[in-house]
């Protein structure tokens, strides 16, 4: 589960858009920061230039030509899907200005700095992928915490943020994500204890939060409601206690809670459970 000539237009490249798309996140006129400006500042933030694939960004050319751009029938940009581009840098603020994006796919590249709290504002978002910003020389890949902000995102199916250097706790708010059908957290520096609220994820299916070693205190009960979840990965991290009982009935594909403190209730019922789970590695039983 789961870096060659550029092309410019005559007029060249827009130095002014950063200032424009910033009035219109601060609630300006948003007609200001058109979307070709503010891909343009995302060009000119992610080290365009040097990209592996950049066919016609900041030329004059139909946005739906510019590599890795889609746009539906009136123009607008639907998705940015620059997964291992050889981007590096930090995401531009205005790239929350993009309302109409449905897909943003920044994965495997050499990111850093902090995540946008504005990319809260792509209400329309089903995919986010920011994975593996962190695993090569050019990067420590994107710190600091997870912006409680995407929350907001309730359109969200897939939020994948994993292999990067995030910090703090995982914020409550994603409990709010009702239709998140993936949430991956793992190979960060994520602190603290796992938010009850992930048991409001009625359609989740992967829970990844493994090799966050901070995380601490044990699995929250409430991760008990989540009857469609197949893969829990919890595994490395420094979470502690006993598994709660209200984990069986989830029917669980795989669940990996080795390297930890966990234990397992000894209980007929939970064993039984455990057993039938057909990929499951952890410790063993608690004692009396």
């Amino acid at each position: 589960m789961e870096t060659k000539t550029i092309r410019r237009a005559a007029s060249g490249s827009f130095p002014f858009a950063s200032g424009l798309a910033a009035v219109a996140l601060a609630g300006g006129c948003a007609d200001l920061a058109g979307p070709r400006h503010v891909l343009t500042e995302v060009y000119n933030s992610l080290g365009g230039p040097g990209w592996d694939a950049r066919d016609n960004w900041a030329s004059d050319a139909p946005l739906g030509t510019w590599y890795g751009v889609t746009t539906d029938s009136e123009g607008r940009v639907t998705g940015l899907n620059l997964n291992g581009n050889g981007l590096t840098g930090s995401i531009p603020a205005v790239t929350g200005s993009l309302k109409a994006l449905d897909t943003l796919d920044l994965g495997r590249n050499a990111l850093s700095g902090s995540i946008p709290p504005e990319l809260g504002n792509l209400t329309r978002l089903v995919y986010l992928n920011l994975h593996d910003n962190g695993r090569t020389l050019f990067a420590d890949g994107l710190a600091g915490p997870i912006p409680p902000e995407l929350g907001d995102l309730r359109s969200l199916q897939q939020l994948i943020l994993s292999q990067n250097d995030l910090t703090g706790p995982i914020p409550p708010g994603l409990g709010n994500l009702r239709h998140l059908l993936r949430l991956s957290l793992s190979g960060n520096d994520l602190t603290g204890a796992i938010p009850s609220e992930l048991g409001d994820l009625n359609e989740l299916a992967i829970l990844d939060l493994s090799y966050n070693e901070d995380l601490t205190g044990t699995v929250p009960p409430a991760l008990g409601n989540l009857e469609q979840l197949r893969l829990l990965l919890i595994h490395a991290t420094g979470l502690s206690g006993r598994l709660p009982r209200e984990l069986i009935g989830v029917p669980l594909d795989m669940f990996l809670w080795d390297r930890t403190d966990l234990c397992a209730p000894a209980d007929e019922e939970f064993q039984r459970w455990l057993a039938s789970i057909p990929d499951h590695r952890g410790g063993g039983e608690c004692a009396p």
